[in-house]
């Protein structure tokens, strides 16, 4: 963990999102990952690096299930000094941030029971309240922008994969986003290639021309 942090700090990476499923959770390797977050967290400390959680979709996730996780995951780590937080219109301190990968599998109705203020089980205002950040894969995902979400970030890193991830559409998201005061967090991979395991970074890889060209990190 040292070492990695170490390397993180001299590429001038400063928040390092982590996969994370909730306690009694794991992947398809069934390696949980929950154990690990206080040890990257005092890892992170020390070369001046914030974390946070990603939320990975495991099996029946729902905004109800993610409430019961922010209070886990906000209690167990929020009061961190490297759990990354960021201001958010109308609170009064800046909030742990999160991010929900697969968001679009629960409708931005049942988001909007969490997340929005009134809701039936919201967060808002309270001691579990949140930053929280949705994946925009296609276009119809345009529609969780108004489902109380603080912002959106498009995950995959080659240029044309997917809509969100398509450079040329970036400015309309922009535009998404100024619109619903939120926040775009386009993803980028400078180099990045991972065909060894998918096909989703084809097109991508070191010297591949245009994405090294368009999808710099600036």
């Amino acid at each position: 963990m040292k070492s990695h942090m170490i390397l993180a700090r001299k590429a001038g990476i400063g928040v390092l999102v982590l996969s994370w499923y909730p306690p009694d959770s794991a992947d398809e390797n069934g390696i949980p990952t929950d154990p690990l977050v206080p040890a990257l967290l005092d890892a992170a400390l020390l070369e001046g690096i914030k974390i946070c959680l990603h939320i990975e979709p495991y099996k029946n996730r729902s905004a109800r299930s993610v409430a019961s996780n922010l209070e886990y995951a906000i209690a167990a780590y929020a009061s961190h000094p490297a759990y990354h937080r960021m201001p958010r219109a109308g609170a009064t301190k800046p909030l742990p941030v999160f991010y929900v990968y697969d968001s679009y599998h629960t409708s931005a109705a049942e988001w909007g029971h969490l997340l929005k203020e009134g809701g039936s089980f919201s967060v808002r205002g309270g001691a579990n309240d949140a930053y929280m950040v949705f994946l925009l894969v296609e276009k119809q995902h345009q529609q969780y922008a108004t489902a109380g979400f603080d912002g959106f970030y498009t995950y995959f890193a080659s240029d044309g994969f997917t809509y969100g991830s398509t450079t040329r559409y970036w400015g309309q998201l922009a535009e998404l986003a100024r619109r619903n005061s939120i926040r775009f967090f386009p993803s980028v991979g400078p180099g990045y290639i991972d065909t060894g395991v998918s096909r989703m970074g084809e097109g991508g890889g070191e010297g591949a021309g245009p994405f090294n060209d368009t999808s710099t990190a600036g």
